[in-house]
């Protein structure tokens, strides 16, 4: 797996004392269909940061998932998914009676990208709205926000939609 990585990441994969990472301590959940999408987004973008991945194939695998008591740090779910899409997933986790689980940032990678779509993630409760293919950095970006306390965005301008 790290002659892989190495190839993919394009530098040589050291030990690394794991604290050092930025993902180190962070749980995240990852929903999507696509088997190598899957594996790109936890093995060579998360995992190699230190994040500890939970990957889930459906909206309801993950949910059940959370229901049974995993708490991520963050979800990143796919939108077209088979027996639960990941808006039904956004909706069913915001309208949740479990703060645990009501709390958790969501961030939504998908490859709509109609207005109508971003639109409708972003009504579903998603803190972001990422499409396929989408650029590591920029998730990355949107996980590290997710991650700021809320007294951060105090005294930020709110604009109404």
């Amino acid at each position: 797996m790290s002659n892989i990585l190495e190839k993919l990441l394009g530098k040589k994969v050291e030990n690394v004392d794991p604290q050092s990472l930025e993902g180190y301590g962070k749980k995240v959940l990852v929903v999507e269909d696509n088997p190598p999408l899957l594996k790109l987004i936890c093995e060579v973008h998360l995992k190699p940061r230190g994040y500890t991945v939970i990957s889930k194939y459906n909206g309801r695998d993950a949910w059940l998932e959370l229901e049974r008591g995993f708490t991520p740090d963050i979800i990143i779910t796919d939108l077209m998914m088979p027996i639960m899409n990941g808006e039904e997933l956004v909706k069913k986790i915001k309208s949740s009676k479990n703060q645990r689980i009501k709390d958790i940032p969501i961030i939504m990678l998908t490859g709509k990208d109609r207005d109508e779509d971003v639109f409708k993630g972003w009504q579903s409760g998603c803190f972001a709205y990422l499409t396929k293919p989408y650029n590591p950095h920029e998730l990355f970006t949107f996980m590290k926000q997710a991650f700021r306390p809320v007294e951060d965005f105090e005294g930020e301008t709110v604009y109404d939609l």
